[in-house]
């Protein structure tokens, strides 16, 4: 009797133990989920964060008065400065690794690239080759009409080395197309953060 009432006894403490053990388990997931959903939330604000301010450098650019003067009259002197602006800005912002300008016809007129030292480049008008990337690019921000921007997946650049995303926008003088603008970030810089971000977090957790 004392034999079967101990066994009871135990077959109780067992599933005592499998249901607490099993709560725990369920408590710890929803933990770890409500950590990824929290993680995720704020990988997609930084990025977004980021994004936006990729958008606003171009702006800077494509609303300045170089760009409406050179629009206006297009001219070495007018396109000169203009590209002069490109250097400027580029100074102030690591992260942009190329500025392109295209004319109305899809040359390729003006090239600001960053060295891998980190110095920035003009590209001599001798040496301003068309691309199929560049011809993609200009095709591209072309067809979308007026005031739409041009977003390129995130890929390796062959010319740069390292992962880039291109925006590009239309250049109007009223109705008529006057070039396309594309600056060319790096692809990396969105996510600059994330490992700062990991080293927060009580587990080491991945994100897609």
């Amino acid at each position: 009797m004392v034999l079967l009432l101990s066994l009871a006894f135990a077959l109780l403490c067992l599933a005592v133990f499998a249901v607490i053990e099993r709560s725990q388990r369920a408590q710890a997931a929803l933990r770890i989920e409500a950590e990824q959903q929290r993680g995720t939330l704020i990988i997609a604000n930084q990025i977004e964060v980021t994004f936006s301010q990729f958008v606003s450098d171009l702006l800077i650019i494509y609303n300045s008065n170089e760009a409406a003067d050179y629009a206006k009259k297009p001219s070495e002197k007018t396109l000169d400065e203009f590209s002069a602006l490109h250097s400027r800005i580029m100074g102030q912002k690591q992260y942009m690794q190329r500025v392109r300008f295209f004319d109305r016809d899809g040359m390729k007129v003006s090239q600001m690239q960053r060295l891998v030292d980190g110095s920035l480049n003009r590209v001599e008008a001798d040496e301003l080759v068309r691309s199929e990337e560049d011809l993609d690019v200009f095709r591209q921000a072309h067809n979308i009409g007026l005031r739409t921007l041009y977003i390129s997946d995130i890929q390796h650049s062959r010319v740069m080395g390292h992962p880039m995303i291109t925006l590009a926008l239309p250049l109007f003088q009223g109705s008529m197309l006057s070039g396309v603008l594309a600056i060319d970030y790096d692809g990396c810089a969105l996510l600059s953060f994330l490992s700062a971000y990991q080293a927060t977090i009580e587990k080491e957790l991945s994100f897609r």
